[in-house]
């Protein structure tokens, strides 16, 4: 095992001899031990300053996953590309409307049909409307027009039904996009926004001027006026208390603080 420079030196300073110094010379003694002691002493310092560093490093590498994790927006998935056979009760719910070549469709355990065509086929049953219309277009004016029939009325209520039906096709697959990126590790959740205020543990506040992420996305730097950067993995939460979106929010937060004082 390698030597500390410390352990070699107060080896020297004790006269001892390890047998191992390229420089070493039978008949060679020092002149100065006063300078080889502070040699010593200060070699001792960086040694332990070293340790400490090398410490809070790994303190932090282990604080930093948790960190990089919340970085990355983490819920439990509501879409799914399973089939319907597959999916449980609540797993339909959530995606029982869906689109397929930029058409609304509803579907669940029994079928899967369009959601135009479905609602035709209720208004010939229990509104007695037969389908007459001449196209997409003329069929979606008249069931936004029947809206106003309310839901006491059939036919509003199979309007209504209607424009859920597409409603939640749309919601559906744009939440379904966004839940894609988050599972890719591509969607980001931001500690703030430009133009928001940083709030220092020395009741500075400044605005934030811009956000920058690292090459590898594990770790999101915010810069505020005057050159001021935040480390979100090692700052937050120690120099930086928070964000806000007006300086009176931060100034409010800043006065809470000093009152626990």
């Amino acid at each position: 095992m390698e030597k500390k420079l410390s352990e070699e030196l107060k080896q020297c300073l004790e006269g001892k001899t390890c047998g191992e110094c390229l420089y070493y010379e039978l008949d060679t003694e020092v002149t100065c031990p006063g300078l080889l002691q502070k040699a010593y002493k200060a070699v001792k310092e960086y040694e332990e300053m070293d340790g400490l560093y090398a410490e809070k490093c790994r303190e932090l590498a282990a604080v930093k996953k948790t960190n990089t994790d919340e970085i990355f927006e983490k819920h439990a998935r509501l879409t799914t590309d399973k089939d319907v056979s597959g999916m449980s009760m609540t797993e339909l719910a959530h995606n029982c409307c869906y689109t397929k070549d930029k058409r609304a469709r509803y579907r669940d355990y029994d079928s899967d049909i369009d959601a135009r065509e479905l609602a035709i086929k209720l208004l010939d049953r229990y509104a007695g409307i037969s389908n007459k219309f001449a196209c997409d277009e003329d069929f979606d004016e008249f069931m936004s027009g029947v809206l106003r029939f309310g839901l006491n009325n059939r036919i509003g209520l199979i309007a209504a039904f209607y424009q859920n039906l597409w409603a939640m096709a749309d919601l559906r697959e744009r939440l379904k996009e966004y839940e894609d990126l988050e599972e890719q590790r591509r969607l980001l959740k931001l500690p703030c926004a430009v133009g928001d205020y940083a709030l220092f543990s020395d009741g500075d506040i400044r605005p934030v001027v811009y956000i920058t992420v690292s090459n590898n996305h594990e770790d999101i730097v915010v810069g505020c006026q005057n050159g001021i950067n935040i480390s979100m993995n090692f700052q937050y939460g120690s120099w930086c208390k928070g964000f806000f979106k007006t300086r009176q929010e931060a100034e409010d937060k800043l006065a809470e603080m000093e009152g626990k004082k």
